[in-house]
């Protein structure tokens, strides 16, 4: 038979669990005021438009990529290109914006071959 506990006892271990959570939440928050901790929140897009040379831009259709997306995907997986691809918006001057998935690549040459073999807008350098 379990042993029948005060109300004083069962306050006394509830603030003593207490007091152990607040110590170590004190600990935690410690360590949180040692540590640096910088504004900026570097993406794979954000990483992609520093470290990459050429891009280009392939506008997506009204009724979507559909399996073409993966196609060029795969394509250039299997090319063992150095790329990156990120959806993006762009805005031309009197139309909306239009949705395009921007591929990222450190050679012009493999930006030139993409866009013969996929389209897309004119391989440009990036920043």
């Amino acid at each position: 038979m379990a042993k029948s506990q005060t109300l004083e006892e069962m306050l006394g271990r509830l603030g003593s669990a207490i007091g152990d959570n607040e110590a170590a939440a004190g600990s935690c928050k410690e360590q949180a005021a040692v540590t640096p901790m910088t504004d900026e929140r570097v993406t794979g897009k954000t990483h992609a438009e520093r470290t990459y040379r050429y891009r280009v831009d392939v506008e997506e259709q009204p009724s979507g990529f559909g399996s073409r997306l993966s196609a060029m995907l795969g394509w250039c997986q299997q090319r063992g290109m150095d790329w990156a691809s990120y959806g993006h918006q762009i805005t031309r001057p009197g139309d909306g914006p239009q949705d395009v998935t921007r591929f990222y690549f450190m050679g012009k040459r493999d930006a030139l071959v993409f866009q013969a073999r996929w389209g897309g807008g004119r391989a440009t350098r990036g920043k």
